[in-house]
């Protein structure tokens, strides 16, 4: 968990020095579908809820943040499943359908609720999908993310782990396009 907060303490301070123009901010909320694999596929699928905000530098990219929850289980006991990703984001188009493509860097962590359990870890994802602007300032989105990350449990053992998730969201877009 130390390391998924260093990670967002360390992006949001080099967010801030290009917010001087704050037009190009937006901040959206929304739910996750998620299942996990490799080492850490004896854990079921589960959904949760994700916080999106990022910094659109140009029409056609992005800086892209989110935090994301989701419950899970594993043969009776409840996980709590905590992400957190950062990354550029690519779009192909500056119309009122716009693809996208992101890669970044995604912290992990699954805590068991009632036991002293953890795994933690981090890695890469790859991710496309689209938002649908409803007007200049509102938006829905479909994403589609997967990445592998090295994970390590509260017992030192290692492992890999894979994460997919499946992701509607809305956004407020600061600035009209």
């Amino acid at each position: 968990m130390k390391r998924i907060l260093t990670v967002a303490v360390v992006s949001l301070m080099l967010c801030v020095p290009g917010a001087a123009w704050a037009g190009n901010w937006y901040l959206g909320g929304g739910l996750d579908f998620v299942s996990l694999g490799e080492d850490v596929d004896f854990v079921d699928s589960g959904a949760g809820l994700v916080i999106d905000f990022g910094y659109r530098f140009t029409r056609v990219t992005a800086l892209d943040i989110t935090f994301g929850s989701s419950v899970h289980e594993e043969e009776g006991w409840d996980i709590t499943y905590g992400r957190f990703s950062v990354g550029p984001k690519f779009f192909f188009t500056d119309g009122k359908f716009q693809p996208f493509f992101t890669v970044g860097i995604m912290g992990h962590a699954l805590e068991y609720d009632d036991v002293n359990y953890d795994i933690e870890g981090s890695g890469l994802f790859l991710g496309f999908g689209m938002d649908a602007y409803l007007d200049d300032s509102n938006s829905i989105g479909l994403e589609i993310i997967t990445g592998g990350w090295d994970a390590e449990n509260n017992f030192g053992l290692e492992g890999d782990g894979e994460t997919s998730i499946f992701r509607i969201v809305y956004k407020y877009h600061f600035a009209q396009r």
